[in-house]
Order: structure tokens, then sequence, then C-alpha cells
């Protein structure tokens, strides 16, 4: 399939590269004028043209086969710690899972569900507690009461 980039350059996408799936005719796939999203894989500089792809698989990239290749002064190390560090704050922000809410009530706590249940029991029976919902985060509350 003959192609046009954005800048003028003339390329083409073989057909073994234009999907993920087996295609027998272009035509089925792609319409004259129709704008596609490709990745160039080859440049000829003597023809003044480019290869490339359409898959959705190369247009992804989740096995990182396009991604150019770091310095080798990268320090992979530093990256990996941050990247980690990154991943311990979102799961310190998924944990608390409970909203602060500045309530005034006798029965109110702002405290986790674990904390009510050791608080429930040196409760009386039919004593309860009113707290934030860990499930839903919108104004929330559950009522929580000694058996």
């Amino acid at each position: 399939m003959r192609i046009r980039l954005d800048n003028g350059i003339s390329g083409f996408i073989p057909i073994s590269k234009l999907s993920d799936k087996a295609v027998t005719n272009p035509e089925s796939r792609v319409k004259r004028g129709q704008t596609i999203h490709c990745r160039i894989v080859k440049i000829d500089v003597e023809r003044f043209s480019v290869e490339c792809t359409s898959r959705t698989s190369d247009l992804v990239d989740s096995k990182q086969d396009w991604k150019p290749a770091k310095d080798p002064y990268y320090d992979h190390e530093a990256e990996e710690k941050d990247t980690k560090k990154e991943e311990d704050v979102k799961k310190n922000k998924q944990r608390q899972t409970y909203i602060k809410r500045v309530i005034v009530h006798p029965s109110f706590k702002n405290i986790s569900y674990r904390e009510s249940e050791k608080i429930m029991e040196q409760m009386d029976q039919g004593e309860v507690i009113v707290r934030p919902s860990s499930k839903v985060r919108n104004k929330s509350y559950c009522l929580l009461s000694s058996t």
C-alpha cells in the first residue's frame, strides 16, 4: 500500500505489516485518502521514501522493540529506585481509603474499619460508631453497631 506522510515523503506499508490479522485485500482495510497511524520501520535515503507498519502491536510497542536504546551511562538503578518509590506512594494512597473529615458529632469517629472494631469490643450493646466509608468516596458513611 502506497502512503504519503504529512511532510510529503512517500512510502509504503507491506501487506504483512498492514494489520495484526491476515489481510488479503488492502482495500478492505483502508480507503483511498484515509488517514492512518503508522510507525516508520526503515528509511530509504536514496529513494527518499520510507517503509512503515500500521500493526496495532507495533504501534502500542508493549515489548518496547521500537524504543530507542538508552545512553550507556544511564543510571538504571536510580530509575528502579524512583519507580519503586512512586509505586509505594500509590500503594500508601490506596491504603488510606477512608476520607478524613471534620464532623462534630459524639458518635462520629474519623477511623478505619479495623480501628472501629477494636473500639467496639469495649462498647456496650446498642452503642454505635459513625465513620467514613471505605467503599464509596463521596460523602458516604458507615454506621457500625456493637452487639
